[in-house]
């Protein structure tokens, strides 16, 4: 049941309008003042996109950037805002405006009323949501944290395979206080310890404020950019391999340019930290286990050479050593030979491609099998069973269907 009284606080407190509607969009309760600012939005566009997600919160931003929360529980739907997260600039205004067709007098309508919306910061996003979250359930969680982990070793597990597949007295606090934020968090990601992570961001106030453009989306972008950049020099400060720190960063540059909302920026944004962190976590594990340095890098190298067919002479020489003195090293440490293990390496990234529905074609292709024939053979004689098998027992047999013609495994058609 929604507690009228914590929303109306919750109203007074952050001057935010709140909208509560029942399951069918109908207007319950409005909680508006003389200091919350009123401007018209299809409360019906802004639940409708709750068909689109199987979270029980979204965020909405409107035609100037300015955001939403919106949360929907058993019986109702409250929507919080609008509110802004940048600065406003006055020539993108007036271009996005003209280009409305909006006239001169209603231009500065809209400006004056979008100058006096709240100033929330992105990176408030979560607290915000725990304390609406908190008015609405009674439950203190955030509800970013378990999808976040969920996109992070998703992100991750693509990324391994796309490796593969190839403000004045204000601002001077406010940089200082930035500063501080960026330092302590990769101070976080540096140690690899994501119990360390979780409590630096649950003690900072997240109140960090992108002022690099008027146009808040780029903003936003252009200060995860310079994120990411800090986050893959700290992590190859920290063991993490060249390759793997600037092919990830690239990467979260790529789909950040590509992100359409505010949220996706700081959801990318929270991803990398989390997943750097992971990745210097697991570079840390390996320094603190039996094995030596130089089979510890052999086995980065493997790891990222699995588009290609290599030999022992190649790694011996990365490694300055002789091919006899490395063989003998990495079979005493790992019991089995290099090749066996890079086979090993191999296996496992087909397994994640015939769990995507990748072709035996392709794969044997990406990972530099001769043939299918081969690549199905050698699946089966270290699996146990063959690729089109193992996708089976993985309910994905659908997923190996082309033009209504299911692809013959090559092992089994000789």
């Amino acid at each position: 049941m929604i507690n009228s009284l914590l929303l109306k606080s919750l109203h007074s407190t952050l001057k935010l309008s709140i909208t509560v509607c029942d399951r069918s969009f109908t207007v319950l309760t409005e909680y508006k003042s003389d200091k919350t600012v009123s401007l018209y939005y299809d409360h019906h566009l802004i639940l409708n996109e709750f068909s689109k997600t199987k979270e029980n919160f979204l965020f909405h931003y409107g035609f100037m950037g300015e955001l939403f929360l919106a949360l929907r529980t058993d019986n109702h739907y409250v929507i919080i805002g609008p509110w802004r997260s940048n600065a406003i600039d006055p020539l993108l205004f007036k271009r996005k405006m003209n280009e409305a067709h909006i006239e001169n007098d209603e231009q500065n309508y809209f400006f004056e009323k979008l100058v006096q919306l709240p100033f929330f910061p992105l990176s408030q996003i979560r607290e915000l949501l725990i304390l609406v979250n908190y008015c609405l359930t009674g439950k203190i969680e955030d509800l970013l944290s378990a999808p976040l982990h969920h996109y992070t070793k998703g992100w991750s597990n693509a990324f391994d395979l796309n490796k593969i597949k190839q403000l004045s007295v204000e601002n001077s606090n406010t940089y200082t206080y930035q500063y501080q934020y960026e330092t302590r968090i990769l101070q976080a990601v540096k140690s690899g310890k994501e119990e360390l992570l979780r409590e630096t961001v649950s003690q900072l106030s997240n109140a960090v404020s992108a002022t690099l453009s008027g146009d808040e989306l780029r903003s936003e972008k252009n200060y995860s950019i310079m994120i990411y950049d800090r986050l893959a020099q700290g992590a190859v400060h920290s063991g993490l391999d060249i390759e793997t720190a600037y092919q990830s960063r690239d990467r979260f540059v790529t789909e950040t340019e590509q992100a359409q909302s505010l949220h996706a920026v700081l959801k990318l944004r929270d991803t990398a930290i989390l997943f750097y962190t992971q990745q210097v976590s697991g570079i840390k594990q390996k320094l603190v286990s039996q094995y030596s340095q130089t089979v510890i890098g052999v086995i980065q190298y493997l790891e990222n050479n699995l588009n290609r067919a290599i030999k022992t002479a190649e790694i011996a020489r990365q490694f300055h050593m002789s091919k006899s003195k490395l063989r003998k090293l990495f079979k005493q440490e790992k019991h089995m030979t290099i090749l066996q293990y890079f086979l090993h390496l191999k296996i496992e990234v087909a397994k994640q491609l015939l769990e995507e529905g990748k072709t035996l074609a392709h794969i044997a292709e990406l990972l530099q099998f001769s043939t299918s024939a081969n690549f199905s053979r050698t699946f089966k004689r270290v699996v146990g069973i063959s690729p089109l098998k193992y996708a089976q027992q993985n309910n994905l047999a659908s997923q190996q269907t082309s033009k209504g013609q299911t692809q013959k495994d090559p092992e089994e058609s000789h």
